[in-house]
């Protein structure tokens, strides 16, 4: 998962350089999400996300894949934030929700500590949020923030675990995705995964029931149900990309 994607300048939070910095308390704007046609998700983030996104994993096939939410088609575009920044999906991931702070690797240490996103247009010196309070304490709305932060990451690692999981079980195949226009195709959105459902069929019982008592089944068939959504994104950029209708087909 590149944690750092969105942030242009991450800078290390410090009480010293940033006591003054506050954050506007003003509408959201989510331009900074604008340019990806992905956003990584949590594990237990299926549920929600399910009812906007497709669902897939992405990676190598060698490797630890991790899920996504397909938001685009093209590699720089989001069709849920619209001109004015507005985020049209009902559901917000935890990754975008959490922007402008990320918990990020320390230059030449293993060891992760909060950055900003310096380049964030809604830090201000003037009315806002404050940031630290006091001889440099965190505010409330900075440890609600750090907080959401750790849950984050916590949920991050049960997400791998979920993952090592599938890999496991051998449960994940290469899939793509086209979209069509007068029986000629015309995209193709490829180099993802999703859980085969022949294969998890053939799982025994008492694999079937590990997944279910470790409340991996849930997000299996809320990955599953999501590949329907796939239809909205393709329509959406149909709408915008391929004047005079296109289809879509699984492969």
């Amino acid at each position: 998962m590149n944690q750092l994607l969105f942030y242009q300048k991450p800078e290390a939070l410090n009480p010293a350089k940033h006591r003054s910095l506050k954050i506007t308390a003003d509408q959201p704007n989510f331009s900074f999400a604008a340019h990806t046609n992905c956003i990584p998700l949590t594990a237990i983030e299926f549920p929600r996300a399910t009812l906007d996104f497709p669902i897939v994993f992405t990676g190598t096939a060698d490797s630890l894949l991790s899920p996504v939410a397909i938001v685009g088609l093209k590699n720089n575009e989001n069709i849920f934030v619209d001109a004015d920044g507005r985020w049209l999906a009902s559901y917000i991931p935890a990754f975008v929700r959490r922007y402008p702070f990320v918990l990020a690797e320390q230059p030449n240490s293993n060891e992760l500590a909060v950055f900003i996103d310096s380049a964030f247009s809604g830090f201000t010196s003037g009315e806002g949020q404050q940031l630290f309070v006091d001889q440099d304490k965190p505010s409330d709305f900075l440890r609600a923030a750090l907080q959401f932060l750790k849950d984050f990451q916590d949920q991050s690692v049960r997400t791998r675990e979920f993952m090592q999981e599938l890999k496991n079980l051998d449960l994940l195949v290469s899939r793509q995705f086209q979209i069509s226009q007068h029986g000629k195709t015309i995209f193709t959105l490829r180099d993802f995964y999703v859980i085969d459902e022949s294969l998890l069929a053939k799982l025994s019982d008492s694999q079937l029931i590990t997944l279910g008592r470790r409340g991996y089944l849930m997000l299996i068939y809320a990955h599953l149900f999501s590949l329907a959504n796939t239809q909205k994104v393709f329509a959406h950029a149909a709408e915008k990309d391929f004047p005079g209708g296109a289809n879509h087909a699984a492969q």
